[in-house]
């Protein structure tokens, strides 16, 4: 365990890490970071409204060179706006969240990415991942990624709403599996009542107790217990923000995985190597929606269910090019093809069987 002097005392203190933490390399990549293209340092255009225009109208990119990786590294693709380099795109296979930035934010569409704007300096994030806390920054020309260890911090700013409930509280204190347990955790350090929703909802839907507490587990449900009744207790309690935010989102997210399907499909019919990497994201994504629409009531729910039908209908045409990609193996969709065989995207998964 190291530390790197390119994260200096006041970039850490932005991103809300003591001085003396300690981070491991994981990755490091060249950047041929340019000179902007878009105007002088006076003139230049703040990352949020590149990101609402420009990016979408020219969406090329350039990938990293990766220059060196610790052994068994889980690292995101890395690559650069190809009209202004200094702007660098990290992408993980799953969703992230946001701790602490400096000159960076997370995409608007896409919580599993994350902007790094290096065009008047360094810029760096903290954040919260399946593999923990990681930094990552744009300095000088390349762009690196380390764990973050022994972290000594205060509280992380959260959603205006109260705290997720324990996993203890929702579990009677039987226990969560791991990936759910990761779940739970970044979403209660996202800020985003979306994502809390989500990971509140999926802990309703799917939580398993391990084998040698099943019975017991089993009986607290259903004397009353189990983490539905709380997670539907906590959501009632949103505030009208944050709800509506829930909502606009969920919308959102309808309408971008009706376009995106197709470029999974065709992602899988020209064998790119990413292309079941895009699929299983995919399918996260709509088992998020069924997450926050098992925690909905009335019209909301309403709303939503009209949307995933759209939805549902949309992917129906991608289905058998789908297909071509191997079963996952992925907990996700395994407990949901055994828990909820009538959610059709638990087929990608092996035939559902209970841990």
């Amino acid at each position: 365990m190291t530390q790197d002097t390119r994260f200096t005392p006041d970039l850490l203190a932005v991103l809300g890490v003591s001085p003396g933490a300690s981070t491991d390399p994981l990755g490091l990549w060249s950047a041929a970071l340019a000179h902007a293209h878009l105007g002088d340092a006076g003139s230049v255009r703040p990352l949020r409204d590149l990101l609402d225009t420009a990016v979408p109208d020219d969406p090329v990119f350039t990938p990293l060179r990766l220059v060196h990786s610790q052994p068994a590294s889980a690292l995101p693709s890395v690559k650069a706006w190809a009209p202004e380099p200094k702007l660098v795109l990290v992408e993980f296979d799953h969703a992230v969240s946001l701790l602490g930035a400096a000159s960076a934010q997370m995409d608007p569409h896409d919580d599993r990415s994350v902007w790094l704007d290096s065009r008047r300096g360094h810029a760096a994030v903290r954040l919260v991942s399946s593999f923990g806390q990681l930094l990552v920054g744009a300095f000088e020309g390349e762009v690196v990624i380390r764990g973050l260890t022994d972290v000594d911090d205060g509280p992380v700013a959260g959603s205006a709403h109260s705290r997720l409930p324990a996993a203890a509280d929702l579990t009677g204190g039987y226990g969560l599996e791991p990936w759910v347990a990761t779940a739970l955790s970044a979403a209660s350090a996202s800020g985003s009542a979306y994502r809390e929703l989500a990971a509140l909802g999926l802990v309703a839907r799917l939580w398993m107790p391990s084998p040698d507490q099943r019975a017991a587990a089993m009986m607290w449900v259903m004397q009353g217990g189990g983490p539905g009744p709380l997670a539907l207790d906590w959501a009632r309690s949103l505030p009208t923000a944050d709800l509506s935010e829930v909502l606009a989102h969920s919308a959102d997210q309808t309408r971008r995985m009706v376009e995106t399907a197709a470029a999974v499909s065709e992602a899988i019919f020209r064998n790119q190597p990413d292309a079941a990497d895009k699929l299983l994201r995919w399918l996260h994504d709509r088992d998020d929606l069924a997450s926050i629409r098992c925690l909905l009531e009335g019209e909301s729910a309403a709303n939503l269910d009209r949307a995933l039908r759209a939805l549902d209908t949309a992917a129906q045409v991608h289905l058998t090019t789908w297909s071509a990609v191997p079963a996952f193996e992925d907990p996700r969709l395994m407990a949901v093809a055994w828990q909820e065989p009538d959610a059709w995207w638990g087929r990608f998964a092996p035939n559902g069987s209970p841990p």
